[in-house]
């Protein structure tokens, strides 16, 4: 088999590019993405109804934070996103539940300043992306407090998994277990679970279009003719079906 490029890459402009171009159709594309914000959400339901101070990483078009502030009152809301254009829609948001935005924390989050005092931290559907999570999840920790929290989704080993078994490509996914052992040193484990998510399509272009339209078609994969070609020959199918497998795992973790 030929395979396509490497893997898919964490090449930060270029995924810049490929979010910026999928951001119209984003909410439209992204059901799975918006249902693992939701599930992630509902995980908080333990934790104070009013939230000081929250800090949402790569917030994108705003399923998350909308999910959020539908649930939960918040003093103050950082936005983050490597997308900067993105932040407008955002703060139409936050406005709408009349929650204060103090300062934009737009950019690469693993190489911009981060705000202190974090009651908490939240993210959906991104950590996947990071080049250094250990280092990420370290230096969130110390913005926060003992008994703060850290809650975020993070696609794990599994998502893809079609997509890679035809191209030999796909992100580096992480195991759960490999998660768990990250976030020990620094915080206790309030919640942590994984689950399964399969779309189906009727052709293999669908699926192309699909992660074309949620921003991620491309990263890191340089097509040609002859393996576009042996992509629509050889993807599998199940039931005269063309399956997306995502797994998605969540944590829920307090501060030590």
């Amino acid at each position: 088999m030929e395979t396509m490029d490497r893997e898919l890459t964490t090449d930060k402009k270029r995924i810049q590019t490929c979010f910026k171009q999928g951001f119209r159709t984003y909410d439209q594309q992204a059901t799975i993405q918006k249902r693992v914000a939701e599930k992630l959400v509902d995980c908080l339901a333990q934790q104070p109804l009013f939230i000081p101070t929250v800090f949402e990483i790569g917030a994108g078009s705003g399923i998350l934070t909308e999910s959020l502030l539908s649930k939960h009152m918040v003093g103050e809301y950082r936005l983050n996103d490597i997308v900067t254009h993105c932040f407008p829609k955002l703060a139409g948001i936050t406005k709408s539940h009349a929650v204060t935005i103090a300062k934009d924390y737009m950019g690469d989050i693993e190489q911009i300043d981060l705000p202190q005092q974090n009651n908490l931290i939240i993210s959906s559907s991104v950590f996947q992306w990071i080049q250094r999570l250990p280092t990420l999840l370290n230096k969130l920790s110390g913005t926060q407090n003992r008994g703060d929290i850290l809650a975020f989704s993070i696609y794990t080993k599994g998502t893809y998994t079609e997509f890679h078994q035809t191209t030999g490509a796909g992100l580096n996914y992480l195991h759960f277990d490999e998660i768990t052992t990250m976030v020990e040193q620094q915080y206790d484990i309030l919640h942590a679970s994984q689950e399964q998510h399969t779309l189906s399509f009727n052709t293999p272009k669908e699926v192309l279009l699909h992660m074309k339209r949620t921003g991620v078609n491309g990263v890191g994969i340089s097509w040609n003719k002859s393996q576009h070609l042996h992509f629509m020959r050889n993807y599998p199918t199940v039931n005269h079906k063309y399956q997306l497998t995502y797994v998605p795992s969540y944590f829920i973790l307090k501060r030590k």
